[in-house]
């Protein structure tokens, strides 16, 4: 082995990525854009919306 080679990583965390993109604008750039539409779309939207759930015991 005379040939050095180089190798490199990159590692990049998106996890808190869309927390600070305006999912609206998000959501406009990804219609107009780029043709998501449909179940697609909704599903994306759906996704990016804030959820609430509830859980009874004993009723």
């Amino acid at each position: 082995m005379e040939e050095q080679e180089v190798t490199a990583l990159i590692a990049i965390d998106f996890s808190a990525a869309f927390d600070t993109v305006d999912h609206d604008i998000l959501l406009d750039v990804l219609q107009k854009q780029y043709g998501a539409c449909g179940t697609a779309l909704n599903w994306i939207d759906s996704y990016l919306r804030p959820r609430r759930c509830r859980t009874f015991f004993g009723v």
